[in-house]
């Protein structure tokens, strides 16, 4: 089991939720303490990774520090923040990976994308990996970025080697523009991006062919995890909820989990019931196709040429609030942003989410020795996501819920935390005050630190701070 804190990160890092997992390495965000203080970042981590894979962790770990030392300085890649043994820390970018972002006729992105590829490439390093559109970020003010430096190599300038690993990267790029932005390719763009190097052409001739041949008898695409799920059952379910009586348009997120994705979904619609839009498409595609999460919404944001603004939506189901917050927005779109945050399905990603949490809120509250329950979810290392549930009651030991649990919602997998309270924090109007609740699940204790609410409310928040349940990795 993967602990959850690397030993040597133990007191500066606070992580926030897993990204990423595979034989490999481990991804998560959280907070690293630097010498400035605390800032976002991501944390790569290889003390998890199985035996056999340990080797080329290691190896892999070793370039992309290799490569963030030069890269990060030059402002085109993550910085390195701590490069360890077993794991290494970047900064965090505010960006949206191109394939969320889709970039359409932003012929600007792509100047600057080809100004920091010259960047790198001026400091004798290649990524070697820019195929994939995840690797490439776009800002919010159309930057572009460059992350994942596992393949990357530093190779002395003008030597064969580095040619041709510097020509295969700006091909790549110009295969993305080709596709989002193919009015603005020049003439020269277009032979480029025609004309594979030897290597490739060898490559595309003899060794993908059996890669193909074994990722696809085993039913495995690479996709940064998205596997089957990104390439085949997306686009059926987009297609799926756009035809449906009463949408006008709809847009999905990728959302990571341990071991794939999942999928959320926005609706442009009304008079549509998110329940039988749910159900149609499980019945024309199958309950393993239909996306955890279905919001539907008045309207979505878009941009000046009417097409969707996919990069504002992935902030939402990643609950990147503060990065909305910074955005440029228009008076128009700040509202529709607002509305949709206001109907957000809660922080967390899973079906345990979606479904478990309210079903056993209610199983909860159905106790005779209950007042009131929450339970909200929380990003696990195994399980991606875990619930956590705050109690109100005067004498029910925790010990006679979970027997209630096992009885009345066998169904369901029980909370993996269960707080008993005296009282549950509430606003002026006796609504329980759910943020603050999150607050604590989520460990942002600053957040709670800076509310000002009356003092009675402050003592109940303050007996359920000291009496929290500890955040491990079960």
């Amino acid at each position: 089991m993967v602990p959850n804190v690397p030993n040597e990160l133990a007191g500066l890092w606070q992580p926030k939720m897993v990204l990423k997992r595979d034989a490999f390495s481990a991804i998560e965000r959280g907070e690293f303490l630097g010498p400035a203080g605390p800032v976002d970042a991501v944390l790569r981590r290889i003390d998890g990774v199985p035996w056999w894979a340990s080797p080329i962790a290691r190896l892999l770990l070793k370039r992309e520090a290799r490569a963030l030392r030069i890269a990060g300085p030059l402002g085109v890649a993550p910085p390195l923040l701590h490069a360890g043994r077993r794991c290494l820390v970047r900064g965090f970018l505010h960006g949206v990976a191109m394939h969320v972002a889709k970039p359409v006729s932003e012929a600007g992105y792509f100047r600057a994308a080809r100004t920091a590829l010259y960047a790198l490439h001026r400091a004798g390093v290649c990524h070697n990996d820019l195929a994939k559109e995840q690797n490439w970020l776009r800002g919010p003010h159309g930057e572009a970025y460059m992350t994942d430096f596992q393949l990357a190599a530093r190779l002395r300038r003008g030597s064969w080697l580095y040619r041709i690993a510097a020509y295969e990267d700006l091909r790549h790029l110009l295969k993305h523009k080709r596709r989002y932005a193919p009015e603005a390719l020049t003439a020269m763009e277009r032979r480029v991006v025609e004309r594979k190097s030897l290597i490739t052409r060898i490559w595309m001739a003899t060794g993908k062919r059996v890669y193909l041949r074994i990722t696809r008898g085993l039913r495995i695409e690479d996709r940064e995890g998205g596997g089957i799920r990104a390439s085949r059952d997306l686009p059926a379910v987009l297609a799926q909820i756009r035809q449906y009586p009463g949408v006008r348009d709809a847009e999905i997120i990728q959302c990571p989990k341990a071991d794939g994705i999942w999928l959320y979904a926005f609706a442009e619609a009304s008079g549509v019931e998110e329940s039988a839009l749910h159900d149609d498409i499980e019945r024309s595609l199958g309950a393993n196709a239909a996306p955890e999460f279905i919001q539907i919404a008045e309207a979505l944001p878009r941009n000046a040429s009417g097409a969707i603004r996919t990069d504002l939506l992935a902030l939402i189901p990643y609950n990147q609030i503060d990065d909305i917050d910074r955005l440029p927005l228009d008076p128009g779109d700040r509202r529709i942003v607002a509305s949709l945050l206001a109907n957000r399905k809660e922080y967390g990603f899973g079906p345990r989410h979606s479904r478990d949490a309210p079903a056993l809120a209610a199983c909860l509250r159905s106790h005779a020795g209950v007042r009131d329950a929450v339970v909200l979810s929380f990003p696990h290392q195994r399980l991606f996501t875990g619930l956590y549930a705050f109690v109100e009651t005067d004498d029910v030991e925790e010990a006679e819920l979970r027997d209630f649990l096992n009885i009345n919602a066998a169904n369901r997998r029980p909370p993996d935390f269960i707080q008993l309270v005296a009282a549950l924090p509430r606003g002026n109007h006796g609504e329980l005050r759910v943020d603050l609740l999150r607050d604590i699940v989520m460990n942002e204790l600053d957040r709670i630190g800076a509310w000002s609410g009356p003092e009675h409310e402050r003592k109940i928040l303050a007996d359920i701070l000291a009496n929290r349940k500890i955040l491990r990795d079960l």
